[in-house]
């Protein structure tokens, strides 16, 4: 059945996706010309995106970062920008916002920039390495696990410290991001992901044969870790080991019961309620009164009520639909090019052979990762919540100058990508690499300057790690099986 369905899915998504252009096209007409054009250009972005995507799925052949990352900005650009044509009153062409207004005739310079930046993407995997359709299979287990289990359960103890004192975390002051408080949340963003994957790995791996003590440990911290990210009031660290989880199940062949896979829908869906309640809670806890734990369980018992839960799935599914819609905001900032100032020229990258090297404390000036907060600032009006928005990685490469600046970028970027996928076959190490990665490419939220840095910090403490472990036991951290 599942065959089947895999065979067909190519035909029936791109048949529907191709019935939705007709539709978007009429519609368009009505409105403008321009809007038109733009309509046009969403079929050539979806043959080298989600069609692509599908084509390998159907093949068997290994899916890359490039293909997750592109299925991703065709979900929350292009088909959002189709969603506002079909949602516009006749012959109305504009999109009214609290904080802008989005003219629809603008979308043939907005979705050329997708166009170009998926072309730009597929340059250094056209023409440089050659990567295998297949992905080998690690046979490894691990030798020592202590390092990684008690790096992470150390590292999840301070995060539940710095939450419960209200040093990190949505709404916290932005003091504690100045100080060795941020050198200490740099690296346990760095270590969680990758001390969480290497765990996941030990914990799936059918050739491992672990301890229940083990067993017990993992599920522990796989908690600690869900609960940190609740109280932190900050979905994606809720989503991130879940993902890192799912990932090395299916990556050892795991089946998903439909049980478990109607729960993780559930959860998902519930999700955005709950944080959206905290973060109201937050908002309004004036001279912090209420301390975030007993919030968070308020927000919880409000979004579990019995006769709101229906109501709150619904809301669920709408936060996650106005969430992904980033077409609004990378056309403002492209309208808004001119005025942004926070950063320019690429500037920042020549910061990049130090920038990971150098703490904050040292670097009173060091570039932060909120780029949200200041658009916000700079550019937007009528701010009423501490969120941040995001201009999409598109726009946030546009930012930095214009067109020219997003196709430097984003050839770097491809040969990153490529460069990932290419190694991530050769050990478990850069395996670990890739999905750290990966658990950043899929939203599109991102901006590449410090994708990339995060990227490097990755690897150089990955490399640190297996070596300290290989010359501290004086045996391979890995052993081939």
């Amino acid at each position: 059945m599942y065959s089947i369905i895999k065979r067909k899915l190519l035909f029936f998504i791109t048949l529907g996706f191709f019935l939705l252009t007709i539709y978007t096209l009429n519609l368009g007409i009505s409105k403008s010309p321009k809007i038109v054009f733009g309509v046009i250009l969403t079929l050539p972005i979806y043959m080298l995106g989600p069609f692509l995507f599908l084509k390998k799925l159907r093949e068997n052949k290994r899916l890359l970062l490039i293909d997750f990352f592109k299925v991703a900005i065709f979900f929350t650009i292009v088909l959002q920008f189709m969603f506002h044509v079909i949602n516009l009153d006749f012959f109305e062409k504009k999109i009214y916002t609290d904080s802008f207004i989005v003219n629809l005739e603008n979308s043939p310079f907005v979705l050329s920039l997708v166009l170009i930046t998926f072309i730009c993407l597929h340059i250094p995997y056209l023409f440089f390495y050659k990567i295998k359709n297949k992905e080998a299979k690690l046979s490894y287990t691990v030798v020592n696990f202590w390092l990684p289990l008690n790096l992470l359960l150390i590292s999840s103890i301070i995060s539940l410290f710095f939450l419960v004192s209200q040093f990190s975390g949505y709404g916290s002051s932005i003091y504690y991001t100045e100080n060795i408080y941020s050198l200490v949340k740099s690296v346990q963003n760095i270590i969680n992901p990758v001390c969480f994957g290497l765990l996941s790995y030990i914990f799936l791996n059918p050739l491992q044969q672990n301890s229940n003590y083990f067993k017990r440990m993992f599920y522990f911290i796989f908690i600690i870790q869900i609960l940190t990210g609740l109280t932190s009031g900050m979905k994606e660290f809720v989503i991130i080991p879940v993902i890192i989880y799912l990932y090395f199940y299916l990556y050892f062949n795991h089946k998903i019961q439909k049980k478990y896979i109607l729960i993780l829908i559930t959860f998902g869906l519930l999700l955005y309620p709950i944080t959206n309640n905290y973060r109201t809670l937050i908002n309004n806890n004036f001279d912090d009164k209420i301390s975030n734990n007993d919030l968070l369980l308020f927000a919880i018992s409000n979004t579990f009520k019995s006769n709101d839960i229906i109501s709150n799935i619904q809301d669920g599914l709408e936060n996650y639909s106005s969430r992904t819609d980033l077409y609004t905001y990378l056309n403002e900032a492209i309208k808004k090019e001119n005025q942004w100032t926070y950063y320019k020229n690429m500037n920042r990258y020549f910061t990049i052979p130090f920038f990971p090297f150098v703490p904050r404390v040292f670097w009173k000036d060091k570039y932060r990762y909120d780029g949200g907060n200041m658009f916000y600032d700079e550019i937007l009006v009528n701010r009423e919540t501490n969120n941040s928005v995001s201009v999409s990685c598109i726009g946030w490469a546009y930012l930095e100058g214009g067109i020219h600046y997003l196709i430097l970028i984003f050839l770097i970027i491809g040969f990153i990508f490529q460069f990932l996928d290419k190694m991530t076959n050769f050990s478990l190490k850069m395996k670990l690499l890739w999905i750290t990665s990966f658990v950043i490419v899929i939203k599109p939220e991102w901006d590449p300057f410090f994708t990339i840095i995060n990227i490097i910090q990755s690897y150089i403490f990955l490399s640190i790690f297996f070596y300290y472990i290989k010359q501290k036991n004086n045996v391979s951290f890995i052993q081939k099986t």
